[in-house]
């Protein structure tokens, strides 16, 4: 997927204050199906987990990850990757779409099936939940 696949970041003041800490906006972009989307905020968590100190130890020096919410902002901006399985694109985008830019979009004729075992108890997170909802720590 690349650079064109990720969300992009708007900074929330609000949270930023009631937090203390610096907070952005996760900003989807518009093509993004929600299964695709649910599925890269639970690799975020994946990665947080896995950059974060180990038991019984202090942070790592550097900067941490930032602190990303889930948000309703969309970037129809954003770049549609080619060559992604069908259920990677948001269905109402896709019908916006001509014919030929959707047949530009070379888009794989089968499902993704989007999951992530939690190596902690070796569950596996089908990623067809509700949007939003986020694994439990």
């Amino acid at each position: 997927m690349g650079t064109k696949g990720v969300s992009s970041n708007e900074s929330n003041e609000s949270a930023t204050r009631r937090n203390k800490s610096r907070t952005f906006d996760r900003v989807t972009p518009t093509w993004r199906s929600s299964q695709l989307m649910v599925f890269m905020w639970r690799l975020d968590e994946v990665v947080e987990r896995m950059k974060g100190p180990e038991f019984g130890k202090r942070k790592k020096a550097g900067n941490q990850m930032r602190n990303r919410i889930p948000s309703d902002k969309t970037n129809p901006e954003a770049v549609a990757p080619k060559g992604l399985p069908k259920n990677c694109y948001n269905e109402d985008w896709l019908a916006g779409l001509y014919r030929s830019q959707r047949e530009m979009l070379n888009i794989r004729d089968k499902d993704y099936e989007f999951g992530i075992e939690d190596e902690r108890d070796g569950a596996y997170l089908a990623g067809d939940e509700e949007e939003g909802e986020h694994m439990e720590d």
